[in-house]
Order: structure tokens, then sequence, then C-alpha cells
């Protein structure tokens, strides 16, 4: 009985192995498939550690905020301590002190020539630009360059958010053309096992199987290449988005389209998201407060110091002095150096003017262009969806009469042909809608908020 107890205890231990080998052999089989939906695709995109751009826009801000600091140290008391000792040897006669050289002795009444002597100074000392009106501007325009840079960072992040989306999309169109051809060949060899049969039965000629052959290494010609695009536009998604190179990556169709709206209404929500045109009015304020500062060169400035230390002769003779002025420069004449920086600001500020107006007038025609085409491509869209229906209807009913002998099998090829060339339409007219829908959302300045509002 012992004995008899071993096959069936390896049996079952056996058993119990090869379960276990597959409970992990199949989440592990799952874990190399990740399925990434738009908005995770966006997020990961505009990682700074995979965006180079993104990254460069926050270096950018970095530096015009520590310009900010170097600007405002202009207006700022600055404050410094130094002590100083040491022996001279001087003429005092140099100094209206004596006739003599450099002989001991005496000058004049109480009056004795020291030429060797040391001297000992310990100062505190503080400065500091009391009216400087011109600085104040310049202080107020780095301000605002950092506005600036912020509204160029938020602008990269939407510049790369639109570009991933559009990888995103091209990705999802390659897979569903790969779908779309392998039903296409799926159908064809269908066909093709039933024109065999009707070539048994006598109901067909030869020439209609050498047809349906031809029809399905046509399919199986355009599925390889069909197979080429969608790896070639999937490592491109991934290389976007930092990714692995290796693996499955399973994309989801964005459920939420971008509705419409009359042009003007658009048009104010461009006015209110497009972050370039945020940013470039920052870029004309910027100007204008240099061409401010420029002008208040031309006025007079006050500055202000003052110190207090011991000084003496040796630090057991020192005594604390002190010293206070305020200083007023008036600038005169300069050689037209002020005046050339005022021009110069006022050309930067007209020519920020100019490129804020035709960013305008551009910003209009990107609305008006991709509202019309929205509208065209989501009608093709829907006229390529009935005309798969109508195709598939023809080939159900092609089928149908040759089997009842009342049609022909060039009845059912043709057929066929419309059915694989109603799909490829609708398939394109799709991706066609989905770049039309992101052309408009770019257009308005709503890639961001597009992306984010996409449920699943």
């Amino acid at each position: 009985m012992r004995s008899e107890r071993w096959p069936l205890a390896l049996s079952m231990m056996l058993w119990f192995l090869f379960s276990l080998v597959i409970s992990f052999l199949f989440p592990l089989r799952a874990c190399g498939q990740t399925t990434l939906t738009l908005p995770e695709a966006v997020r990961r995109g505009l990682d700074p550690q995979v965006r180079a751009s993104v990254a460069l826009a926050e270096s950018s801000r970095s530096q015009a905020s520590l310009v900010v600091r170097q600007t405002a140290a202009a207006l700022l008391p600055t404050a410094e301590f130094r002590a100083s000792g040491g022996e001279q040897t001087r003429n005092l006669a140099t100094f209206g002190l004596g006739g003599g050289g450099l002989g001991g002795g005496s000058t004049g009444p109480g009056l004795q020539l020291r030429p060797n002597f040391t001297s000992f100074d310990t100062r505190a000392a503080v400065t500091m630009t009391l009216l400087d009106l011109s600085a104040r501007k310049t202080l107020a325009a780095a301000r605002a360059d950092v506005e600036r840079t912020a509204d160029d960072l938020a602008q990269e992040q939407e510049i790369s958010a639109g570009q991933i989306t559009r990888a995103y999309y091209d990705a999802l169109r390659a897979g569903e053309k790969l779908s779309m051809l392998e039903s296409n060949l799926a159908l064809a060899r269908d066909l093709e096992a039933a024109a065999r049969n009707r070539l048994a039965a006598g109901t067909v000629t030869a020439v209609d199987v050498t047809r349906a052959q031809a029809q399905v290494a046509s399919d199986e010609s355009a599925l390889e290449t069909a197979r080429f695009e969608a790896e070639k536009a999937s490592l491109t998604l991934r290389r976007w988005l930092g990714l692995p190179l290796e693996g499955e990556v399973k994309l989801v169709r964005p459920g939420m389209p971008f509705e419409g709206a009359p042009a003007p209404a658009l048009l104010a929500m461009a006015e209110g998201r497009r972050l370039d045109l945020a940013s470039q009015l920052k870029r004309e304020k910027v100007s204008s407060l240099k061409v401010s500062a420029a002008q208040r060169k031309f006025l007079p400035t006050i500055s202000g110091s003052a110190d207090y230390g011991p000084n003496g002769l040796t630090p057991a003779d020192a005594r604390n002095t002190r010293t206070l002025s305020l200083s007023l420069n008036i600038p005169v004449f300069d050689g037209g150096r002020r005046k050339a920086e005022l021009s110069q600001a006022e050309l930067a500020l007209r020519d920020e003017q100019i490129r804020t107006r035709d960013l305008r007038q551009q910003i209009r025609l990107d609305i008006q262009v991709a509202q019309r085409g929205l509208t065209s491509a989501r009608l093709k869209a829907r006229l390529t969806d009935a005309e798969v229906e109508l195709a598939e209807q023809q080939l159900t009913q092609s089928r149908a009469r040759l089997a009842a002998g009342l049609g022909t099998a060039l009845d059912v090829a043709d057929a066929q042909t419309r059915l694989i060339r109603a799909r490829d339409s609708r398939n394109l007219a799709q991706h066609q809608a989905d770049l039309a829908q992101l052309d408009l959302v770019v257009a308005t300045g709503s890639v961001r908020t597009f992306v984010d509002q996409q449920g699943y």
C-alpha cells in the first residue's frame, strides 16, 4: 500500500509545481503589457528628466530669477568691515607740512617730522543708493521677465503635450489599422476557402480561386507593412515618453471629444489660454519697462555712505572716527550714450509690438482653419462609417446570391474590394478627425485642459 501511494504523491507534487509555474508565468506575461492612457502619456512626457526642452525652460526661469537678485543688489545697502595696518616712509613736505627732506627734526614751531611711522585703521562702512529711478525700472523689468519665463515654461509644456498627443494618435491609428488589416486577411482566407469548396462542387472556375489567392497574398503584404508601421509608431511614442523600447504598450482611445463653439467664443478662449500670447505680452511689457529705465537715466541719482571705526598710529593711541557723506549725481553729457540706449530700447519695444499684433492675427487664422477642418473631418468620418456599413451589406448579399446560384464569384470579389477600401477610408478619416480636433485644441491653447478632462 505504501508503494502504491508514492506515484500518487509524486503526481500531486508535480501538479502543484506545474500550477505554481503557471501562476508565475501568467502574471509576468501580463506585466509585459502596459496600458497607457493619454493623460498618463502626457504626464510621463512632460517630465524634465525625459523632455529636454522642458528642462531648458526651467533653467531659463531660474536664470531670470538670479538676474532679479543681481539687479536688486544695486538698490540695497552694501556693508563691509576692513582693518589695515602698516609702516610707511613719507616726505611730509609734499603734504605742505614742512620744507625739509627725509631727515628728522623740526620744520616749524612745534612741528616734528616723522618720516617713518606706523598706521592702524579699523572701519565698518555702509554704502547705499538712495534714489535711482532708472535702477528701479530695471528691477521691475527683470521681475516682469521672470513672469515671462514662467509663461515660456508653461508654453513649452503645452507644445510638448500637443506633440505627445499627436504621437499618441499616430500610434493609435497604426494599431487600429493593423487590426483592420488582420480582419481583411481573415475575410480573404474565408473567401478563399469558400472558393475552393465551390470549385470542388463545380460551381465556380479555377480563376475564381486564383483571384481569392491573389487577394490573400495582397492582404498579407499589406499586413506586414502595417506591422512595421505600428512598431515604428510605438517606438516613436516610447521615445517621446522615455519608456523602454521593449515590451508591449496598449493604447486607449480618448473618450471625450473637444466640442466646437462659434469662432468668437473660440477666439476669446484663445486670448485667455494661449500661453505664447501671454508670453509675448510679457515681452512687450519688459521692453516698455526698459524704455522707462532708459528715460530715467537722464535724471539725477542720490547715494549716501557712512563709516565708523578706530584710527591712529598704533592701536594704543587709536581714536574713534566717522565719516558721513551724501552725494548728488546730475548727468550732463556722456557723448550721447544714454540717448542711444533710449533709442535702442524704443526700437526693441516697437519690434515686440509688431510681434504681438502678428501673433494675434495668426491666432485668429489658426482658429478659423482648425474649426473648418474639424467640421469637415468629422463629416467625412460619419460618411465613411456609412460607407463601411453599406460595403458589409453588399458583401453579405453577394455571398448569399452566390450560394443561391444567382450571382457570380466576381461580384463577391468586387464587394470584398469595396469593403477593404471602405475600411481603409474610415481608418484614415478617423485619424484625420483626431488630428483636426488636436489642431483646434492647440489653436485655443487648451491641450493640457483637453488631456486632463479625458475620462476612462
